[in-house]
């Protein structure tokens, strides 16, 4: 894991509480983790996640964004502003 490298990483998650959970769990390993909440949903609050960070830390080095997303239709993930996201599993 990144934050046993010493960087500091945020881990975001649909479910809070689970994410939460998971934040403390790492953090009481001795790692630099921290919580926050992606709206993957919305196209266009996913950069928000981004300022956020940026924001508390004033700086992100790396991001891997790994959320699924999954379309009703066959479309280019060029034109994810008009599909429909699915995010409850």
């Amino acid at each position: 894991m990144s934050a046993q490298q010493g960087f500091k990483v945020w881990l975001g998650a649909r479910n809070e509480e689970k994410g939460k959970r998971t934040v403390e769990a790492l953090q009481k390993e001795g790692l630099e983790v921290h919580y926050i909440f992606p709206d993957v949903a919305q196209p266009d609050k996913i950069g928000q996640v981004k300022d956020q960070i940026i924001e508390q830390d004033g700086k992100m080095d790396v991001l891997i964004h790994n959320a699924g997303i999954f379309p009703d239709k066959k479309s280019s993930i060029l034109e994810i502003d008009t599909l429909h996201l699915k995010t409850s599993t």
